[in-house]
Order: structure tokens, then C-alpha cells, then sequence
């Protein structure tokens, strides 16, 4: 019988390890893996990462689910790889520039997600990217990347910024 460790880390210092568990796995991973996951995610399904063993020996399973009910324009695999690089390359920044994260949790069932939201114009149409996780069940730990309406976090500085890629 496994027992489950209990983990406390900051915010910031889990979402630097789940973007690096989706940067390996689905950015940098070989294409045929990366294009099985995001196939599997886009019908619902959720897909395992990858273990990770923490400092005191025990274990992290990272999982992968895809909500893309808000999606504007045609998801495929292209689409989604683009959409997650830009998702990564803002935690990146924000990570980098050591700023407090800001996250939203529902507060009964374990979900929460950071408020990062990555923007792309897919086809004429914008889209919101966000990075979201469910810890509910122990050693799990279930990564969730979810399209939202875009119109809620425009911004004219945001806007330019990351539509445009400057």
C-alpha cells in the first residue's frame, strides 16, 4: 500500500513545474507523441504526462485535459502547439520577472486557475488560453488548459503585445 505525501509550494513555484511538464511533453516532446496527446485531450480524454518524484521520494503524477468549448476557429494540432507556446512563453516571463501569480480557485473542489491568460488570433478570431489545475485526488496532480471568452481579458496593452507578438 502507497501512503501520499502532502506538499506545500507556492504558487508560483507549481506553475514553474507544470509548464515545464507541458513545455517537455507536448512542446518539445517528438511530434507523433505531442500530436496523440493533443488528439486524445480534444475528445475529452485525459491523458498522463509524466511522473515526478519529489525531494522526500514520493511521487507526482501530472495529467492533461483540454477544454476547448470556447475555442473561435478551427482547433488542430498546429493551432494548439502555437497556442501553448505562447501560454508558456508568458509564464515564462512572468516567472522570470519574479511577479506575484494571481490565481482563481472555485475553492470546494480543487481547481484553480492562473490568471495568464495567452492571446492569439486564430483564423480573424482571438482567442484566451489559460493554464488551470485540479489536486483533489492525492498524487495527482491534473493540469487543465481551458479557451475562455477572449473579450474579458482585453486590454489595448495585452492586445498589442501578445496578438501581435511584440
Amino acid at each position: 500500500m502507497s501512503g501520499f505525501q502532502s506538499h506545500s509550494m507556492s504558487h508560483s513555484q507549481f506553475l514553474k513545474i507544470a509548464s515545464n511538464v507541458i513545455g517537455k511533453c507536448v512542446i518539445h516532446a517528438e511530434r507523433t507523441n505531442a500530436k496523440a496527446i493533443f488528439s486524445s485531450i480534444a475528445a475529452g480524454n485525459t491523458e498522463s504526462l509524466v511522473t515526478v518524484r519529489m525531494e522526500d521520494d514520493s511521487e507526482l503524477r501530472f495529467e492533461l485535459k483540454l477544454d476547448h468549448s470556447e475555442f473561435r476557429g478551427k482547433l488542430n494540432y498546429r493551432a494548439f502547439k502555437a497556442n501553448v507556446s505562447i501560454l508558456l512563453a508568458i509564464v515564462g516571463e512572468h516567472l522570470q520577472a519574479d511577479k506575484e501569480v494571481s490565481v482563481r480557485t472555485d475553492g470546494l473542489s480543487g481547481n484553480f486557475v492562473f490568471a495568464l491568460p495567452a492571446l492569439s488570433e486564430e483564423q480573424g478570431e482571438l482567442n484566451a488560453l489559460l493554464l488551470g489545475a485540479n489536486l483533489a485526488q492525492p498524487g495527482v496532480a491534473c493540469l487543465k488548459l481551458a479557451f475562455f471568452d477572449s473579450s474579458q481579458f482585453l486590454t489595448e496593452k495585452n492586445t498589442e503585445r501578445q496578438v501581435k507578438g511584440d
